[in-house]
């Protein structure tokens, strides 16, 4: 290759990282001739050595994973942009305090030319998570996701539970979702909302979220569609069923309707929750586990008002099970979920259609999903990987959608 040739490659690739508007060089990734592939799924370089991917969001062609990457005797928060999970294009993180500092990011959401992360670090006289809010401006000449520290009784102290799922809708802001202890001493389901991303307030005793006198009510999972926020989560009681699933609605995460999930009759005596939804135009996909010794998935559809519309689709028995994610590809919806501390995942090939299992290229106890150049990205410990084929198993549930 001519000088002059090697010249313009380098200047067009300074080119296109002004133009993604992203801070730092793009790692350099090993040239491999053979790309290791397992099970329809191709080994992604990682963005950094050590990089720890814990969630994704797409950006227009983009798509931006969050994390963290080793720094001294732990970690240190990290983010990065791809278009092709090849190569990875780091963006810089600007914490404010200690805890920022030591975070990995483990949440994020995108609402127009903002996107909001979560991140948490363990420290402290107990060692429980510390966290952290960020946020990203993509219309800046170099976007960073910047810290923004919280009053530490906000989303910790001795009242806190826990924060379990981040989501954002267009023009409707950033929505976390957790448990707390409200004004009436009860333990119960809390969302927390900001329209910026920036200024968060929390709603520990709003009307339908928070826990009724005799039960207790948990959030475990959250979403947006066309006619708002939508959180999932479960009741706990002394009735039949005592766990209810349920999903909550709210136009603006400030009002909320709550709705029950139908349990099968043969696992009322066990009860339900529900942990994870995705909605489109159309619906909601929820995905849960029946409670009890031998757990059982199970699959909802709901309108956007959260009101089931067909029957609830029942796996077989597999043990400790929790749905984790949904991620949509095209007309598929795959289901991210642990079976006794060991990732699995489902594919729902289409409205309607029996869900199947997908095999996974390793054996991992944690995972987020995520979408590149339109297909499926699985993060896992043991590194990134991108789905190439339509490679399944057995079926293993009824209808769904």
């Amino acid at each position: 290759m001519s000088a002059a040739r090697r010249a313009g490659l380098v200047a067009a690739a300074v080119a296109v990282v002004l133009v993604a508007g992203c801070s730092g060089g793009p790692t350099p990734t090993p040239s491999a001739t053979s790309p290791q592939v397992v099970a329809g799924w191709r080994r992604l370089p990682d963005p950094a050595p050590g990089a720890r991917v814990r969630a994704a969001v797409e950006i227009g062609g983009r798509t931006l994973v969050v994390g963290s990457v080793p720094s001294g005797d732990g970690r240190t928060p990290a983010a990065w942009t791809t278009t092709n999970g090849q190569q990875w294009q780091r963006i810089s993180t600007r914490p404010v305090t200690p805890y920022g500092s030591l975070a990995d990011l483990v949440m994020v959401a995108r609402d127009g030319d903002r996107v909001a992360a979560f991140g948490q670090a363990y420290g402290g006289a107990h060692s429980n998570p510390r966290p952290t809010t960020w946020t990203l401006d993509l219309t800046e000449a170099t976007p960073a996701f910047v810290e923004h520290e919280q009053s530490f009784t906000l989303l910790g102290g001795e009242d806190a539970i826990g924060v379990t799922a981040l989501s954002a809708r267009p023009a409707g802001g950033f929505l976390l979702t957790g448990d707390w202890t409200a004004r009436t001493g009860r333990y119960g389901a809390a969302v927390w909302t900001a329209q910026d991303g920036v200024t968060w307030t929390r709603r520990a005793d709003a009307a339908g979220l928070a826990s009724a006198p005799g039960e207790q009510t948990t959030a475990r999972g959250a979403t947006a569609g066309p006619g708002g926020f939508v959180v999932v989560g479960s009741a706990l009681g002394s009735g039949v069923p005592p766990s209810q699933p349920l999903t909550w609605t709210s136009p603006d995460g400030v009002s909320w309707r709550r709705h029950a999930l139908p349990v099968p009759e043969s696992l009322k005596q066990d009860g339900a929750v529900a942990s994870a939804a995705s909605c489109d135009a159309v619906g909601c996909l929820v995905a849960g586990s029946s409670q009890g010794s031998a757990q059982r998935p199970i699959r909802w559809t709901v309108d956007q008002g959260g009101h089931p519309t067909r029957p609830a689709a029942v796996g077989p028995p597999a043990g400790l099970t929790q749905a984790t994610a949904i991620q949509r590809v095209g007309p598929s919806a795959y289901v991210l979920e642990t079976v006794d501390h060991v990732l699995r995942l489902e594919e729902i090939p289409g409205t309607g259609a029996t869900a199947r299992s997908v095999l996974l290229p390793v054996r991992s106890r944690q995972g987020a999903l995520g979408v590149v150049a339109g297909r499926l990205l699985l993060a896992a410990t043991d590194g990134l990987w991108l789905r190439d084929g339509s490679v399944s198993g057995r079926a293993t549930g009824g209808a769904s959608g």
